[in-house]
């Protein structure tokens, strides 16, 4: 986006209110077409969830991103995999508010995970 550029005495290379109305504009293109009332620019609230656990469970469905790291003596299981001693996994949906559509199980019992996941 750097067509718009603009070379005046306060904004020396900056084309950053030429790129933001260019978004408000493709936003706007987007509420019209997809019929949603949600701005992808407006703010979005996540909530961060942080659990220890030792035992067995599912990571919900439909989290933005996932960080599991085994911090217990033993290996565990992660979506299916042995997930060893020491190691760590993180998971990101990608932009644009993406999230996972499915949800990960695991079974930590005789090691400890430790689970972060924003939701």
């Amino acid at each position: 986006m750097s067509i718009g550029n603009l070379k005046d005495s306060g904004n020396q290379g900056n084309n950053y209110p030429w790129q933001f109305k260019v978004l408000l504009g493709l936003d706007k293109i987007f509420s019209a077409l997809s019929g949603s009332t949600t701005s992808y620019l407006a703010p979005q609230e996540k909530t961060p969830v942080i659990s220890r656990v030792s035992t067995s469970g599912t990571v919900p469905s439909g989290v933005y991103s996932l960080s599991v790291s085994n911090v217990g003596a033993g290996d565990g299981t992660f979506a299916g995999i042995t997930f060893k001693q020491g190691e760590i996994i993180n998971l990101d949906a990608g932009t644009l508010n993406n999230t996972f559509n499915t949800s990960f199980s695991y079974d930590a019992t005789g090691t400890e995970f430790l689970i972060v996941y924003v939701q």
